[in-house]
C-alpha cells in the first residue's frame, strides 16, 4: 500500500471521556481540552483521557494501524495495534478513531504527539501538550 493511501491525521480531540449513541449516531465529549492541557502539577495520574481521531481517508478500508501516544521524552506511553479502520462511502472519505486510556499517566510538561503508523513507520501525527499551572483561587468580594 503507497503513502498516498493511508490515513492522515486531520486533528485530536483531547477529553476526559467519549460516549457514543448507537441508534442516533451521537458523539458525547466531556471535559474537552483545548490544545493545551493545564494541570496544577507533575507527575499526575488522571484518571480516565479519551482522543478522537479524525482521519482524512483516501481509501475506505484500512488495515494494521498503529496508534501510539509519546511522552515529550519520546517514550511511548500506550496505543493501539493491528487496528482496521473502515469508513462508509457517505462519510466522504473522513474517519474517525477514539483511544480511551484509563488511568492516564502524566509524568512530564510538554509536548505529547499522537503517531499513526503503518508497518512500523510514521504516517502522521498531531501533538497536544500539557503545560503547569497552579490552581487560581478566585477573591471574590462577599455578596451583599
Amino acid at each position: 500500500m503507497s503513502s498516498k493511501d493511508l490515513p492522515k491525521i486531520n486533528f485530536v480531540l483531547v477529553c476526559d471521556d467519549i460516549r457514543e449513541e448507537k441508534n442516533t449516531n451521537k458523539v458525547m465529549l466531556w471535559g474537552l481540552y483545548t490544545q493545551k492541557m493545564f494541570l496544577p502539577s507533575v507527575p499526575a495520574m488522571l484518571p480516565k483521557l479519551a482522543m478522537r481521531l479524525s482521519l482524512d481517508m483516501s481509501k475506505p478500508i484500512v488495515e494494521d494501524i498503529e496508534v501510539l501516544v509519546r511522552r515529550p521524552d519520546k517514550a511511548i506511553l500506550g496505543g493501539m495495534k493491528g487496528i482496521k479502520i473502515e469508513v462508509p462511502p457517505e462519510a466522504g472519505g473522513e474517519g474517525n478513531l477514539n483511544l480511551v486510556f484509563s488511568p492516564f499517566p502524566v509524568e512530564l510538561a510538554g509536548e505529547y504527539e499522537v503517531v499513526l503508523e503503518h508497518n512500523k513507520k510514521q504516517v502522521s501525527k498531531v501533538a497536544f501538550e500539557v503545560v503547569i499551572r497552579p490552581a487560581v483561587t478566585a477573591n471574590c468580594p462577599p455578596n451583599k
